[in-house]
């Protein structure tokens, strides 16, 4: 659903209305949590040079369409303006931070985004990380709101 909204709203030769394109893509199923590899247009234009990609398709090969693309991403992703201080405390810990470019919400979805340049050992471990860490944190919200205020005290104490 993200990338249909940025690569047709805002990186493609041709974009379409805003408005337009969430209502066709509003049956959708929405995720929970969206992970964004965010790269530095330059580097990923670097990696296609170094065989890392196929190339499928010259026109994504072009240093101002890799940036029109980003831009979108950001845009749609809401990473223009980054969220940490609802997570923190709950959901990572302090030595992941540094490694995530940043945290955002999109209509109840939580959008985590991975500073792509590092190596993908380190990408993969991130993502396991945060997964498990969002699925916890969802399964404690869950129990929470079935517990009675007794049960829920006792829960949080330890």
């Amino acid at each position: 659903i993200y990338s249909s909204l940025a690569y047709q709203r805002g990186g493609m030769a041709r974009t379409f209305p805003k408005e337009w394109l969430e209502e066709i893509n509003r049956y959708f199923l929405k995720p929970d949590l969206v992970f964004f590899l965010d790269i530095e247009p330059e580097e990923g234009l670097k990696r296609i040079g170094k065989g890392q990609r196929i190339h499928d398709d010259k026109f994504f090969e072009d240093l101002e369409t890799q940036k029109l693309i980003r831009d979108a991403y950001y845009e749609v992703l809401n990473l223009n303006k980054p969220i940490f201080n609802f997570f923190e405390k709950e959901f990572l810990p302090e030595v992941l931070l540094p490694k995530l470019k940043a945290l955002s919400a999109v209509n109840n979805v939580t959008v985590v985004s991975i500073d792509a340049s590092l190596d993908q050992n380190t990408v993969q471990g991130i993502i396991q990380e945060v997964m498990r860490r969002f699925l916890k944190f969802k399964e404690v919200h869950k129990k929470r709101q079935r517990l009675k205020p007794r049960e829920l005290l006792l829960m949080l104490s330890n």
